[in-house]
């Protein structure tokens, strides 16, 4: 996964501009600005999950947990996901200006990439259990598969039907939902293998004490986490246009090289 980080920094941003033009590319930009920000309603239950699969635990409590957890998520992500639908005008107006995209349009992209952000970050949850499930390698080629579709085959999109943002974030969308359902798929097939041929059962419909004082203690720590590390970006796609922004965002990419 580091070297696809590597090579889609070199290959895939020349291409992005190349198709969808500087101003398109700082809504993508924008994309990864509001997951960024958004990345602490997880507050540390992906971590939780890892942390209490890797442990020499019965799978129904593995069971009981991931469901407990799932639900707990799903409706996180859904409210974050009406909360940007229904301020989509106010973030147009603060934080996102345009010299060729109106504001109409602006406004729905804005609602696209909420629900885009929303089930990439839901995706952490599954991605996690299925790793701790020692599917590390399955897990990891998953990924890669993941994020190869969303950079990589939606140039065949744009080719064959329009170089479109709009057409961008749907896809990002549809390949988040279809990673979602197989990462689920494999991780419920790995405990029904654990537990073989008695079927899976939910023994308690509440978080255990030690995992919620965990979760609540990552809450304060990922707010000022995910705000600090996206202050500059937020700072600069307020104060100025998307194709500044967005090669704002390409100066960013590179800096992570040496990260990476």
């Amino acid at each position: 996964s580091w070297l696809w980080s590597m090579v889609s920094v070199f290959v895939f941003i020349p291409l992005y501009i190349k198709f969808l033009g500087s101003e398109n590319y700082g809504l993508i930009g924008f994309y990864a600005l509001l997951l960024g920000i958004i990345s602490f309603a997880d507050s540390g239950m992906s971590s939780a999950v890892i942390k209490e699969f890797s442990q020499e635990s019965k799978t129904n409590y593995k069971y009981t947990l991931f469901r407990n957890l799932e639900i707990i998520y799903t409706i996180l992500c859904v409210l974050i996901s009406g909360i940007i639908f229904f301020s989509a005008e106010v973030i147009v107006k603060h934080w996102i200006s345009s010299q060729t995209i109106s504001q109409r349009d602006l406004v729905y992209y804005v609602r696209l990439i909420g629900v885009g952000v929303t089930t990439q970050l839901i995706s952490s949850l599954y991605f996690g259990a299925l790793f701790a499930l020692k599917n590390q390698v399955r897990s990891n080629l998953l990924q890669l598969g993941w994020n190869f579709s969303k950079s990589a085959l939606v140039f065949a999109l744009f080719i064959i039907f329009s170089k479109s943002i709009e057409l961008y974030f749907i896809w990002q969308i549809v390949c988040n939902v279809l990673y979602i359902y197989i990462l689920r798929f494999f991780v419920l097939r790995q405990l029904n293998l654990e537990v073989s041929t008695t079927p899976l059962k939910i023994l308690f419909r509440k978080l255990p004490k030690h995992i919620a004082k965990y979760i609540g203690g990552m809450i304060f720590i990922a707010i000022i986490s995910s705000i600090n590390i996206q202050a500059d970006k937020l700072v600069t796609s307020s104060m100025f246009d998307l194709g500044t922004f967005g090669f704002y965002n390409i100066a960013s990419s590179l800096a992570q090289i040496p990260v990476i």
